[in-house]
């Protein structure tokens, strides 16, 4: 009777989410002492998410230059005392006749900590393809000096498109070290070769690009520059801050100076004040001004049916301001947390699709952005259950197209999701909503109702499998020109983890 109860209360909520027009998500989980591979998840549109409510995301322990870091879905057995080497398996199929395999291994060498592998295969229509290999390794040179390496592999083809990429990443991160009186801190670097051929109807192109990005702060004498000088082929950036002591301990972190691409010059001002009004109400303040190379493995992976322009250009963001404000309560109150977030921006040079032919092939080019995002987030108890529940007010412009809404850029976006446990199997369904898009000719599209289900059970402690039906009732996703535009799909993933 328990269990039929806690049924009985899931799809009521689920019908509830439904009629109260609300969002899915899956929430942060607590992470293993081993880093593991990818998780299935309803595969629906992500919803931005820019709010984590405190002390519920602990920071991740993976380099951020790792591969992937998921949370596990099922409840495992107690890690035994002593050192692992774990192994893990993520195969994962769906009906839209896609694949992907990972393979990752934590062995206990001083030199090699990490080693991983990937393949992926996507054919989401008769005429389109796309294949991927690549591979990452984790090398410790010495106490303060740790590579990441990263290697792959990837081809993509669409009606008259067909592109390949060979890329070789690799990522240094230094904490501090001293030249005398020179103090040095975080030091990152990031080198790219890449490799692009890509070939449109008659007219077949290829390109070898450089890619370096590094950022540091040197302090002497009790002054502090921030630094950043990112190059991507033909393209060079330079961001310098100063970092202004102010006296308190209510003073904000406050460094300005200038970013240049050699065809503008921006002030950048970074700001961030955090105020703690309550142990359990926060209030966060920021601006965090930057610059972005798009190398080709990034923006093929982002656009892989989309012709990329072998002119590399950065993004330049002098205005990136944040604000979030959160509430939380206790465990068993009925409104568990509330949020808001905002992001405004403006950024030059930010990559956009467009179409370029009749028959609706599209490319990358680069467009200022004026962005406007707000976030409304809650989190109940009710019923047993947890729902989230998410709405989104997207204004995004193009200040160089007569300062119209970007296309196929909802401006209300409403997510809902809740889960449930029977036992060991894990329930969990999401809704997401999407409103007044508009197409590259300023005309509405129709609106987006996505309901997905999604169910994960661990077959003994080391294997678990998942399966999810996503878009159940077909809603089409409006996709620019001639992409894919993605319906209901189901997903079923294996996931292999000895941890003992």
């Amino acid at each position: 009777m328990n269990r039929l109860s806690h049924l009985a209360g899931f799809i009521l909520a689920a019908l509830i989410a439904g009629l109260l027009a609300s969002p899915l998500f899956a929430q942060p989980q607590i992470l293993p002492p081993v880093e593991i591979g990818s998780e299935t998840q309803v595969k629906a549109p992500i919803a931005k998410k820019l709010l984590d409510f405190p002390n519920e995301a602990p920071p991740d322990s993976i380099p951020p230059f790792g591969p992937w870091s998921q949370s596990l879905r099922h409840e495992s057995q107690a890690l035994r005392k002593g050192r692992i080497s774990p192994l893990h398996l993520d195969l994962g199929m769906d009906s839209t006749v896609g694949t992907s395999l990972r393979a990752s291994l934590y062995p206990n060498w001083k030199f090699l900590p990490l080693l991983s592998l990937d393949a992926r295969l996507a054919a989401p229509g008769r005429t389109r393809f796309q294949t991927g290999f690549g591979g990452d390794l984790v090398t410790n040179v010495s106490k303060h000096v740790i590579l990441a390496h990263s290697l792959d592999f990837s081809s993509a083809k669409a009606d008259s498109l067909s592109s390949k990429l060979l890329s070789y990443a690799l990522d240094n991160r230094i904490h501090s070290f001293r030249l005398g009186q020179v103090r040095l801190e975080n030091l990152r670097t990031r080198l790219t070769l890449n490799r692009f051929d890509q070939d449109l109807g008659a007219v077949p192109d290829s390109d070898f690009a450089f890619g370096l990005d590094h950022n540091h702060e040197v302090s002497w004498r009790g002054s502090t520059l921030s630094n950043e000088f990112v190059v991507q082929d033909d393209a060079f950036g330079l961001s310098v801050k100063y970092q202004i002591p102010l006296k308190g301990s209510k003073a904000p972190e406050l460094n300005v100076g200038l970013m240049t691409d050699l065809c503008h010059l921006l002030p950048a001002v970074e700001i961030h004040k955090r105020f703690v009004l309550k142990p359990d109400f926060l209030l966060d303040l920021s601006n965090r001004p930057g610059l972005r190379a798009w190398d080709y493995r990034t923006l093929q992976n982002l656009y892989p049916w989309s012709a990329l322009d072998v002119k590399e250009q950065l993004t330049l963001s002098p205005w990136d301001f944040h604000l979030q404000a959160w509430r939380a309560w206790q465990d068993k109150n009925f409104v568990q947390a509330l949020g808001f977030s905002h992001n405004s921006g403006y950024l030059f040079n930010q990559p956009q699709l467009s179409v370029m032919d009749p028959n609706g092939q599209t490319e990358v080019e680069y467009l200022d952005l004026m962005r406007n995002v707000s976030n409304l987030e809650l989190r109940l108890l009710a019923f047993g259950l947890t729902i989230n529940q998410n709405v989104q007010l997207n204004l995004e412009h193009l200040p160089g197209s007569d300062w119209i809404r970007k296309p196929y850029s909802p401006l209300l976006i409403a997510t809902t999701s809740t889960e449930t446990k029977l036992g060991d199997l894990t329930l969990s369904a999401s809704l997401n909503q999407q409103y007044y898009s508009l197409d590259e000719f300023n005309r509405y599209l129709p609106d987006v109702f996505d309901l997905s289900l999604a169910a994960t059970y661990p077959v003994n402690p080391d294997l678990c499998i998942s399966a999810s039906l996503s878009n159940i009732f077909n809603t089409p996703y409006h996709e620019l020109g001639s992409l894919p535009e993605a319906g209901r799909t189901l997903k079923i993933s294996f996931k292999y983890l000895p941890l003992h």
